[in-house]
């Protein structure tokens, strides 16, 4: 749910202002970082067992 969390506060964002604008950017900001930590994470643990390519 993620991502549909991200859309909804895009689709908040042309009605808000200041402070508002500012946590709903803060948020996404923050989802979509995690949503890229979990990213590297799962494709680290992916390659871990792969040999290296020359």
């Amino acid at each position: 749910m993620t991502s549909q969390r991200i859309l909804d506060l895009a689709a908040a964002a042309p009605a808000s202002q200041d402070e508002d604008l500012e946590r709903l950017l803060s948020e996404a900001n923050e989802l979509y970082q995690r949503g890229l930590e979990d990213l590297h994470q799962d494709v680290a643990a992916r390659l871990a067992g792969c040999p290296p390519r020359i």
